[in-house]
């Protein structure tokens, strides 16, 4: 098991700060006179404004994938049990703990990172400039990004813009600013981020923002207010290093790599988040500092030691299961204990990011084959492998700290998404000549048939359609987008559905789809025939298949559920409008 061996080391007194509702006494105002001397100092106000990262309310993946169309609550169907339901169902209100935690989370990173750039502009002049600026950017880029989560999230765009640090009571109550007044804000930060952070750092201090992360988030948001041409300039940037000041990022070509303990230091990730084992094991599982994550216990099987509270959807794990195999791709055969070459069922793609019971070649939890390991029963037809430990342990029980301890690192942004976003980019100015190549790009690394026509290149099967902006964009918002992408990143999946007008809609439509549960015989590592379940989707006009089968559908409580007057955002927390009365009077 890899070790902790990134910059970010938490001071327990930062630790403290912020930890209840904004409007409290500031908990460090006594240090800022005392502490912040040197630039030792806003270093180590620097880590601990990184270690917020570390929270999982920060990303929320399970609640916000539990909200859009990938994701479904654990097991027991058509009734889930578990507490986050309310999510899948939109039954949730302004009141529920996880809302509150991820409003506290954002501004708790804010307040870390206001402390840091306030010390710095007070150090200007008696310390190596070059250094100050290095500090300020990542401190700014935080401080920007945290305001662009919550803006994106949260109440309509309308958030509290913490530009300082509060000095008394009454600095925490502040109001909400106008919507564009929050994107000028983070914008600046994100500006100032890009302008003054570097490519890449030494090895010793891997983990950091970069010039990469600074450009990707401006050109999203960018992206997210329809501005394509200013999102296509950025992320053309990252990609091809226009500028010259950006790392030269790639595509991962060994599909053994991505969502593995090989993963570290891969070129493809551009922002992540960095977890290990072996420092502070004494913390608490649910304390949000602590260096390991929760996350391969939701993703994993109850038989690995899991607790899979989150669970693909339906179409999702049918669509990683039809997935098109590139028929010329060497990588798409295996060989017979007979001697016999024979294709794969499963793509590469689908075999590194869900568990299948139909992929019989790919190792599961090192004993075996994910029929073998996981149950597949009448519930559960898939199982995520991102961010679980499948890889490198047999159970997650048998983790080093234990369960529910995890020192996988999370990716949050991937060039593979900067491919599709710039893809869209083109779509959006009817330049789908431009978009395909992209998008083949990402599907040619994971030997998948190519999508257009083959124009002569004999090498890949293509599916030789002939695309126009409608089609192409029809493609990547339900196919090319979240099956690359499912379950990574800010809640990129909902904000994509949300932005794209199509959220109510969506749901409707997969409420209506009927998929079928049947028993699935094969011979496990035994040598014993077994029954488990495996899912199909009927499209035949003669009915359902043969056999007796479960009869399943997703998604139909959301579809009567969700108002996108009500849903489109979070609201504000209950508990931070009671302390913050004066929230919603905004200046004038």
């Amino acid at each position: 098991m890899k070790r902790f061996n990134i910059f970010i080391f938490i001071l327990l007194f930062f630790n403290v700060a912020c930890s209840n509702l904004l409007d409290q006494e500031n908990p460090n105002k006594t240090l800022v006179h005392n502490f912040w001397q040197d630039l030792d100092d806003t270093n180590t106000g620097l880590n601990a404004t990184y270690s917020t990262l570390l929270n999982h309310f920060i990303l929320s993946i399970e609640e916000e994938s539990l909200r859009s169309d990938l994701g479904y609550p654990g097991g027991g169907r058509p009734s889930p049990w578990g507490n986050k339901a309310i999510y899948y169902y939109y039954t949730y209100g302004a009141a529920e703990q996880p809302i509150l935690l991820k409003w506290q989370a954002y501004y708790q990173g804010a307040f870390r990172a206001n402390q840091v750039i306030e010390a710095l502009e007070r150090l200007e002049g008696s310390v190596d400039e070059e250094e100050r600026v290095l500090q300020m950017a990542q401190a700014r880029f935080l401080r920007g990004l945290f305001h662009f989560y919550a803006h994106s999230i949260f109440n309509e765009g309308e958030v509290i813009i913490y530009d300082e640090t509060p000095k008394t009571t009454a600095d925490y109550t502040r109001s909400i600013s106008d919507y564009q007044e929050v994107v000028d804000f983070f914008r600046a930060d994100l500006q100032y981020a890009l302008n003054n952070l570097p490519a890449d750092y030494p090895s010793n201090q891997m983990g950091r923002v970069t010039a990469g992360a600074a450009a990707y988030y401006l050109a999203t948001s960018y992206l997210y207010e329809k501005e394509y041409d200013k999102a296509k300039d950025l992320y053309e940037d990252i990609i091809y290093n226009h500028s010259g000041n950006l790392k030269d990022y790639q595509l991962e070509q060994d599909e053994t790599v991505l969502f593995t303990d090989k993963a570290a230091g891969c070129d493809e990730i551009i922002f992540q988040v960095n977890y290990g084992l072996g420092l502070r094991p004494e913390m608490g599982i649910w304390d949000e500092q602590s260096l390991s994550n929760r996350l391969a216990n939701m993703v994993s099987p109850q038989s690995t030691g899991g607790g899979r509270t989150l669970l693909p959807s339906l179409w999702l794990t049918h669509a990683y299961r039809a997935e098109t195999l590139d028929t010329k791709d060497k990588r798409n055969y295996y060989t017979t204990e007979e001697g016999e070459e024979k294709m794969k069922v499963v793509s590469l793609r689908s075999s590194n990011m869900i568990a299948l019971i139909e992929d019989d070649q790919t190792p599961y939890y090192l004993e075996g084959l994910a029929r073998d390991m996981a149950p597949f029963n009448s519930f559960e037809y898939g199982y995520f492998k991102k961010y679980s430990n499948h890889d490198i342990i047999d159970s997650e029980l048998n983790m080093e700290e234990g369960r529910n301890r995890s020192g996988k690192n999370v990716p949050v942004v991937r060039l593979a998404e900067v491919y599709l976003n710039l893809a869209e980019c083109y779509i959006k100015s009817n330049q789908v000549d431009r978009a395909l190549p992209l998008m083949n790009e990402v599907r040619k690394r994971w030997a998948l048939q190519l999508i257009g026509p083959s124009n002569g290149d004999t090498d890949h099967d293509y599916d030789e359609i002939v695309y126009n902006a409608e089609s192409l964009m029809e493609r990547l918002m339900y196919k090319e987008k979240p099956l690359e992408l499912s379950i990574e990143g800010h809640s990129m999946r909902f904000i994509d559905l949300r932005r794209w007008g199509v959220l109510k809609e969506r749901f409707e439509e997969l409420a209506q789809e009927e998929y079928y549960g049947l028993g699935y015989k094969f011979v496990g590592q035994d040598g014993n025939e077994k029954t488990k379940w495996a899912l199909l989707r009927c499209v035949s006009i003669d009915g359902p298949p043969n056999g007796t089968p479960k009869i399943l559908k997703d998604f139909e409580r959301a579809a009567e559920n969700f108002n996108p007057q009500i849903h489109n955002y979070l609201p504000i927390p209950a508990r931070e409008v009671m302390a913050n009365p004066g929230i919603y009077n905004k200046k004038k």
